[in-house]
């Protein structure tokens, strides 16, 4: 497969020793594969094309500085940002593709949560130096981590299928899917399953939670309310929270938001409330279902039981 990249960007002067170049390269000798040429243009429309449009590469990479603006697919193009953290992500969504589509490599997908990416590796690295034959990558968002297993077409099939029963048995408990899909939008399948709507309410995220989940399939049926407000007036008013407990334990408080979630559970008790703010170490809930996130990390509260 041949595989042309073109760094486009506005100052060329430190480029040659770029960091998400030399990234790139090695992630692509995880597939065995190399750039063909890399060559450094500025942006300039008309010389970009020009580039694209003069070679017979199977996938030309474009990592840039800048925003461009042309049609990559007519071109055997795929443009990503020259940002080290977005980096991995996405090479597994743009590039991975083509590299399937043009190439005998395959690729499975393991999704886990609750687990630094380091510790998985670190968990893992006996079973990944025992197969050198299949390869393994992963990218992370924030403790949402995708494990990608590399292999070619002819690879022994009960060698995969014990490499990945392999990583079921260290990472079990913080597996939750081995398809392509967010934990947002399993979130959303396990709600339809128990006929349960999801009510929201943030404060520290202003909003972002809600806006993952709105991105997901059948998410205007499931949540029944999004809300970001820390204003004392209007949870007393809209909401019911008692402002006597805010008023006593302060709104920043495990009492108070055991408030806000049980006066939610009051109008919609077939919900289960996610709540995002801090409220300390300590919370017990009984008889109801919702989901604390702390700053640090996350608390689940399910019948009252405790989860950490």
């Amino acid at each position: 497969m041949k595989i042309n990249c073109i760094y486009v960007s506005n100052n060329l002067i430190s480029t040659y020793q770029n960091e998400t170049l030399e990234l790139l390269a090695k992630e692509l000798l995880t597939f065995g594969l190399t750039f063909n040429s890399v060559k450094f243009l500025k942006n300039d429309s008309e010389q970009i094309l020009s580039c694209l449009k003069g070679n017979d590469a199977n996938l030309n990479i474009v990592v840039t500085d800048c925003n461009l603006f042309f049609n990559a697919e007519s071109y055997n193009a795929v443009v990503i940002k020259d940002d080290l953290k977005e980096l991995k992500q996405n090479f597994i969504e743009k590039i991975v593709p083509h590299i399937m589509t043009n190439g005998t490599t395959q690729t499975t997908m393991l999704k886990v949560f609750g687990i630094p990416e380091k510790e998985i590796l670190s968990a893992i690295n006996d079973i990944i130096t025992a197969n050198p034959e299949i390869h393994l990558t992963t990218y992370s968002k924030d403790l949402d981590t995708t494990i990608v297993v590399i292999y070619d077409a002819n690879t022994n099939q009960q060698q995969l299928n014990n490499f990945i029963a392999s990583i079921y048995e260290k990472l079990r408990k913080f597996i939750y899917s081995d398809e392509d899909t967010s934990l947002y939008q399993l979130a959303l399948d396990l709600l339809t399953i128990g006929n349960r709507t999801l009510s929201i309410f943030e404060t520290i995220t202003g909003g972002n939670i809600s806006s993952e989940f709105n991105m997901c399939n059948f998410a205007p049926s499931l949540i029944s309310q999004a809300n970001a407000t820390n204003n004392e007036t209007t949870l007393v008013k809209d909401y019911g929270v008692n402002a006597g407990i805010i008023k006593k334990y302060g709104l920043v408080s495990v009492e108070s938001t055991y408030e806000i979630a049980s006066a939610i559970l009051e109008k919609k008790p077939n919900d289960v409330v996610l709540i995002n703010r801090y409220a300390g170490s300590e919370f017990k809930l009984d008889g109801e279902t919702f989901i604390l996130i702390k700053e640090t990390d996350i608390l689940g509260v399910i019948e009252g039981e405790q989860y950490e």
